[in-house]
């Protein structure tokens, strides 16, 4: 009785945590300058300063059922911070993760790590920075297990999650975010100059822009309405998209599910697009 007993008793689990901090100037060629992040499992939380370096804070959290997994993911668990000639990139490095530097590009392949998918360890990294307001372009994601939240920002932002919402605060420039399931929230302090898309397919996307905004806008959802409080609209024609056949030699018309209109004339191109979810364009 007392052998059955001690082998019920549950496996308590380990966790470590370490914070990892650092100062980076960003380098900058030809006028331009740029941050990308790249986070997988965790948040990540950008602010905008008047400065020069990327200031950065973050922890790092491995949980494992044995000693053994633990030490195995603070060793195989690593934020790398790469400084080029054009700014930093930092991303969350483990056994899948593949870093061109030339490219500046982060594929993620696992096929040939089948003890890392076992889950010896569960990890998290959330990732805290500040960065100068002076850039020029600003790359940031994470995969799941965090939101995104970024403040302040005066450039060009490329913005993604997956399993999480992406919040974006009091942002002056053009803008391409989107989740996969997760809600959307844009502030833009000065509205965009060209563009700004806005993309999820099980969320919400609630936007804010200044009260004279001029922008044309395409919206498109399967099981969601668009919502706005601007007055000064006009409804666009629907596209005709046509397509041809070379083995028919026939010409077939249709009606694009994209619909469109104009807010005070302007030309500045606005995209929104879900799945599940509602859309709003609201003004501050």
């Amino acid at each position: 009785m007392l052998a059955t007993l001690i082998f019920c008793l549950p496996i308590m689990a380990q966790k470590s945590s370490e914070t990892i901090k650092g100062n980076y100037p960003i380098q900058k060629t030809d006028n331009y300058s740029e941050v990308q992040i790249k986070n997988f499992f965790g948040s990540v939380t950008i602010e905008s300063y008047e400065g020069n370096d990327l200031i950065l804070e973050a922890t790092k959290t491995i949980i494992s059922e044995d000693e053994k997994g633990l030490e195995k993911g603070k060793n195989e668990i690593k934020l790398v911070v790469y400084e080029h000639d054009q700014g930093v990139f930092v991303y969350l490095d483990h056994p899948c993760a593949i870093f061109d530097q030339e490219k500046l590009l982060l594929n993620y392949d696992c096929n040939d790590h089948g003890v890392f998918l076992k889950k010896e360890y569960e990890f998290n990294m959330d990732i805290v920075v500040k960065i100068p307001n002076t850039l020029n372009f600003v790359n940031v994601s994470t995969i799941d297990k965090g939101d995104v939240y970024i403040r302040g920002l005066q450039c060009e932002l490329d913005a993604s999650n997956v399993n999480g919402s992406l919040t974006v605060i009091d942002h002056s420039g053009n803008i391409e975010a989107s989740t996969v399931n997760g809600d959307l929230m844009i502030n833009f302090s000065n509205d965009p100059e060209s563009y700004a898309d806005f993309n999820t397919i099980n969320g919400d996307i609630e936007v804010k822009c200044s009260k004279n905004l001029s922008a044309r806008v395409n919206y498109k959802s399967m099981h969601g309405d668009f919502f706005t409080d601007y007055s000064d609209i006009s409804f666009l024609p629907v596209e005709i998209i046509v397509s041809e056949s070379k083995k028919t030699t026939s010409t077939k018309y249709r009606l694009s599910s994209v619909k469109s209109f104009s807010i005070g004339g302007g030309n500045t191109k606005f995209s929104f697009k879900t799945l599940n979810g509602d859309m709003y364009l609201r003004s501050n």
